[in-house]
């Protein structure tokens, strides 16, 4: 009995191994490529001419300090130093516009917040007992007999 199911799964197994190799063999032809699409040609877009003026001119290349003679150090220094207290100036100017600009904003805000209505509050009432409400179909606290026990909650 055992034999007859080993040679039943060999055979299956064999079938399934020539199926296999006879589905691999298949020629199978491979999709073309996609037919070339071809898009209209543009010409490239001309920008102007960037603006020159926001771009300053590169430095000329500067020789080395070891080559430059004792007049030629002293100006080159005097030249940063003029240079330093220009961006001195423009960083002063700067902050004092940073500064009111920052003076101004804030008393928008402050004018804001004041003339911001304030938050209405619900008047505060007394909360109401049992003997307040007449709730039809309910007998009220008053109108029940004595020793008769209320419910509370």
């Amino acid at each position: 009995m055992k034999s007859k199911k080993l040679i039943a799964m060999v055979v299956s197994c064999a079938a399934f191994a020539v199926c296999g190799l006879a589905f691999a063999q298949v020629n199978v032809q491979a999709p073309s490529p996609p037919a070339p699409v071809f898009l209209p040609r543009h010409e490239p877009r001309v920008d102007p001419a960037p603006p020159t003026a926001s771009v300053p001119p590169a430095p000329p290349a500067a020789p080395k300090p070891d080559d430059l003679t004792i007049d030629q150090l002293l100006d080159a220094i005097d030249g940063i130093r003029v240079q330093k207290a220009e961006l001195e100036k423009k960083e002063q100017a700067m902050l004092k516009i940073l500064q009111t600009k920052a003076e101004k904003q804030k008393q928008r805000i402050e004018k804001l917040t004041q003339n911001a209505p304030a938050k209405a509050e619900a008047p505060k009432e007394a909360p109401v007992t049992a003997n307040q409400l007449s709730i039809p179909g309910i007998p009220n606290e008053s109108k029940l007999p004595t020793g008769t026990p209320v419910l509370t909650r």
